[in-house]
């Protein structure tokens, strides 16, 4: 029963890695870019990059991924 299905399932999993190791490296990126501004970035863009950071950290992961 299984068997027949497991070409579909191991696409479907390698479908998945795909999307998380993409959406780890958009993250990875955006996160570095959002730091480096805090840090190193003009006064308007580190008010907008600590907006970012409160408003991401106030919504629960939930309402995230829904």
């Amino acid at each position: 029963m299984v068997a027949d299905y497991l070409p579909l399932l191991l696409r479907g999993a390698a479908l998945s890695l795909c999307v998380m190791l993409c959406s780890l490296l958009v993250a990875l990126l955006l996160g570095l870019i959002n730091s480096l501004v805090k840090l190193f970035g003009p006064p308007w863009l580190r008010l907008f990059s600590t907006a970012y950071t409160t408003l991401v950290r106030g919504i629960p992961e939930l309402v995230i991924m829904l």
